[in-house]
């Protein structure tokens, strides 16, 4: 059985873009866990073969799929962290990919850890094979009663320009207007 005293729980993403699911999904992780949390913020990047699970990581990971750098999703994460007064127990970290740079990575990582997955679709499911492969402790989150949000509905409302304020948090709307993210979602491909 996994005791998670004096561990960090450990949440991954790309957040393209940062969404109010993700923010109901911090809000239930910080309920569930008493543990700090540590936000990974993914940089996209992709390289070609591999096995099943980086081919489609990189099909996630491709950028036309991808508008906003690690920077700005790291500022908006950061910004929400604030707003919603959890800075005592969350941290924003960027990293590059951990499918393809473990052995560079890893020492970012939190020492004692358990890695928080959503298992709501095969991509986490393929995440928590990843993790366990490397011994890594996994929960998956009960996301029962969360927003259904979709990154693919939110994307497709940017798109056509609607919804900024009901897809994404009060806290990142100015930067995101002031980074141009409904032309550069307009732009992105789905």
């Amino acid at each position: 059985m996994f005791d998670p005293e004096g561990c960090c729980a450990v949440w991954d993403g790309r957040f393209q873009p940062l969404h109010r699911g993700h923010v109901a999904v911090m809000e239930r992780i910080l309920d569930r866990f008493d543990a700090p949390l540590v936000v990974m913020v993914i940089q996209s990047s992709v390289v070609p073969g591999g096995d099943a699970y980086t081919r489609e990581a990189d099909r996630h990971h491709a950028a036309a799929r991808n508008p906003l750098t690690l920077w700005e999703r790291c500022q908006m994460l950061d910004a929400v962290v604030e707003a919603e007064g959890w800075r005592e127990r969350v941290r924003v970290l960027g990293i590059l990919r951990p499918d393809l740079f473990w052995p560079q990575i890893q020492p970012f990582y939190p020492p004692r850890r358990f890695m928080i997955l959503t298992g709501k679709d095969d991509y986490e499911r393929a995440k928590a094979g990843f993790w366990a492969g490397l011994g890594e402790t996994c929960a998956t989150l009960d996301c029962a009663g969360l927003p259904a949000i979709s990154a693919s509905e939110v994307k497709a409302n940017l798109r056509a320009g609607t919804g900024i304020e009901s897809w994404l948090h009060p806290a990142t709307h100015d930067y995101f207007r002031r980074i141009d993210g409904i032309e550069r979602f307009r732009a992105a491909a789905v």
